[in-house]
């Protein structure tokens, strides 16, 4: 049986996308993976390739699919607290 695989393996696609981003003008990259072998992979060599040719990488962080709101698994993504205000008359 033969096998051909038309994707280019992980390690490249992310080096590419890195370097594409940086291509299309990014200065600053922040970085969303599934958390799963496949997707984590490619963002772990997208960050290591981004801070080698100079992007500023904010996070690399895992989104939890199985939360309605999709949203980043680290409380440091988490938007900010309302604060109160008060103004003097």
């Amino acid at each position: 049986m033969n096998y051909f695989r038309p994707i280019p393996a992980d390690d490249i696609q992310g080096a590419v996308g890195a370097k594409w981003a940086k291509r299309m003008g990014a200065k600053k990259v922040y970085v969303l993976n599934d958390q799963e072998l496949y997707g984590k992979g490619i963002a772990d060599v997208f960050e290591a390739t981004a801070k080698k040719i100079g992007l500023n990488v904010v996070a690399n962080e895992g989104i939890d699919w199985k939360q309605p709101t999709r949203s980043p698994c680290s409380p440091r993504s988490a938007p900010p607290a309302p604060t109160s205000s008060t103004s003097a008359a």
